[in-house]
């Protein structure tokens, strides 16, 4: 039988002889003091009870089946063979025990019937021993299911933390590459406009709202410094009405489209406020977008800026889809969307309202929704505490990141001339890319493949390769490992730049580990990918 070591070791500890033994009377352990009064071999006798005594070993069976029965300790009595000494009497306890596996057994002790102190062994401490027992036996297995608990507790908030990594990375690529065609398209024509003034002006609107859109995309990303403490804010003294009117001008498109009438009621008195206007503009349109979105074709939506006590509120009221009494206490959580048929074909991540709350609350503010349930509309109102520091003349105006881009692109001379080999497997972005190089005096060449690159390397080595890094059949860091591994006269040595939508802190560092010079994020900003390759290329 195997017995925990807990209740052996208690019995070792014993100072007066001590068995562990099966009612029949089989001995399971003795105790030091048992061996030594007896003349044992070892810890664990192969014997029985009834060989040790000098008395009726029926009276012995008899004992034992008393105690296994009682649920307190028995009293004894019976005389023991000693070796080489006359057999002596000794009083004894027997007490019931369980073990873990469910097995029964008995605690004998034993004291010598003329040691001063005949009963020393009370009820009291053999209670004591079958507690500590059972004490430590539940107190190891609650540490066990603890750390089974533990262990399978970390494991599945390191698979959602890394799920949310790679969510967030692959959210950012699919949103960025289309936006880089967009946004480089919308370069070309400006430049060099093909129609009349209102092609003029509607390139400038797609320019201008696919820059909000990388806003709010690098926003996104920002989520767990929001939620960790560790965003910084560019924190000014403002008058709000800026930052509401460029959100609602940010947002006046998608509500033109679905024939939304806008009612803004913004008082000029409200007060300033002290806050960073780019993110407070991200909350209100994120409000304000999400009003549009669940309203009907033809709807209204109100926008309010006042003053209230101490307070300026700005508050934005739909009539559309509305809020779920039972989902209100939730709407501000992360990933939580209400539960409906219409909002499934909504959409959306879950993720904008717990930004704009977070945001709010940096700012000192807070944020509430109010609904009378489905169909009755939604009321958001925004609370941010007045400043009594009025702005100085000279105060830079805020500037909305949905104000149109101006500039004229200039042509360094430097890269007249060089050859580029442009990688990238969208032929889109290859067009636009080659269209605004060639421009510049650069002599380009392209590949849509890895193999397809490497081949022009060997064949014909260009100044600088421009590559992206998310391709099928081969990535950009495959392509420039392949590169790097070239003698430098074979062209092993040639700059390259990574001009790419994965643009995390993490992907610039590994694209610069991988060989690349350079880490340009898409949608490309064309003046700094001219000022990179003056920076990178190598002209003899």
């Amino acid at each position: 039988m195997m017995i925990p070591e807990a209740v052996t070791g208690m019995v070792r500890l014993l100072s007066s002889p001590a068995f562990l033994t099966a009612q029949g009377g089989r001995v399971f352990f003795a105790n030091q003091s048992a061996r030594e009064s007896f003349g044992l071999a070892s810890e664990t006798p192969n014997l029985s009870l009834m060989e040790l005594i000098s008395d009726s070993a029926e009276a012995m069976a008899d004992y034992l089946r008393m105690c296994a029965r009682s649920p307190s300790p028995i009293p004894g009595a019976f005389r023991f063979k000693r070796p080489g000494a006359e057999p002596a009497a000794y009083l004894s306890k027997g007490a019931l025990l369980s073990t873990a596996d469910g097995a029964r057994l008995l605690l004998l002790r034993l004291e010598r019937k003329d040691a001063g102190n005949p009963f020393i062994l009370l009820s009291q401490t053999i209670e004591e021993l079958r507690n500590e027992v059972n004490r430590r036996r539940d107190a190891e297995a609650a540490l066990r299911a603890s750390e089974d608990a533990l262990r399978l507790r970390a494991q599945q908030l390191e698979d959602a933390n890394q799920l949310k990594d790679e969510f967030l990375a692959a959210l950012s690529h699919e949103l960025r590459t289309p936006l880089n065609s967009i946004l480089g398209w919308a370069t070309i024509l400006r430049e060099h406009p093909p129609t009349p003034e209102r092609l003029a002006r509607g390139l400038d609107v797609i320019q201008r709202n696919g820059r909000l859109q990388l806003q709010l995309i690098e926003e996104l990303l920002d989520i767990s410094r929001i939620v960790s403490g560790k965003l910084r804010l560019n924190v000014q003294q403002l008058d709000p009405i800026g930052f509401v009117e460029a959100a609602i001008e940010a947002v006046r498109p998608a509500m033109d489209a679905k024939n939304i009438r806008l009612q803004a009621v913004l008082d000029p008195d409200a007060g300033m406020i002290s806050g960073d206007p780019d993110r407070l503009q991200q909350v209100l349109w994120n409000l304000l977008i999400n009003a549009t979105k669940f309203s009907n074709k033809g709807g209204r939506i109100q926008v309010v800026l006042e003053r209230v006590d101490s307070n300026v509120q700005i508050s934005v009221a739909d009539m559309g889809l509305g809020i779920a009494r039972e989902f209100l206490p939730h709407v501000f959580e992360k990933f939580r969307q209400q539960d409906g048929a219409t909002t499934r074909v909504h959409g959306g991540l879950g993720l904008g309202l717990a930004i704009a709350k977070n945001l709010v609350e940096l700012h000192g503010g807070s944020i509430s929704a109010a609904s009378d349930g489905i169909g009755q509309g939604a009321t958001f109102v925004i609370v941010l505490p007045r400043t009594l520091v009025k702005p100085s003349a000279s105060a830079r105006p805020f500037q909305s990141a949905a104000d149109p881009v101006t500039g004229e692109i200039r042509c360094p001379p430097q890269l007249q001339g060089v050859r580029v080999l442009a990688v990238d497997d969208e032929q889109d972005a290859l067009d636009f890319m080659t269209d605004l190089l060639e421009r510049c005096g650069m002599i380009v060449v392209s590949a849509t493949s890895t193999e397809q690159a490497l081949a022009m390397v060997r064949a014909d080595q260009p100044d600088i390769i421009i590559s992206d890094i998310g391709m099928p059949g081969g990535d950009g860091y495959q392509l420039i490992q392949s590169v790097r591994a070239m003698p430098a006269n074979d062209g092993g040595s040639i700059p390259a730049v990574a001009l790419t939508a994965f643009a995390r802190t993490e992907d610039r560092t590994r694209a610069l580990r991988s060989g690349f010079q350079a880490h340009v994020p898409k949608p490309v900003d064309f003046r700094e990918l001219l000022a990179v390759l003056v920076s990178v290329v190598r002209r003899p």
